[in-house]
């Protein structure tokens, strides 16, 4: 069985204040990653889940 690829397109923002957080590492399982821009926006390519790591957050799989 094969998965498909795709872009995953998303934005990281603060639970609370809902401010974009730059800079976050957005990894796959696959061991591709980016880290968001500016406006907390990223791209990347998954097939399954990603991980969201930030200093002074809890890291969270998504």
């Amino acid at each position: 069985m094969a998965w498909a690829q795709s872009n995953l397109k998303g934005v990281v923002m603060d639970a609370n204040s809902q401010t974009p957080l730059v800079g976050a590492s957005v990894t796959t399982a696959e061991n591709k990653g980016t880290a968001t821009l500016e406006n907390g926006e990223f791209t990347v390519a998954c097939s399954d889940r990603i991980t969201v790591s930030f200093i002074g957050y809890e890291t969270a799989q998504v």
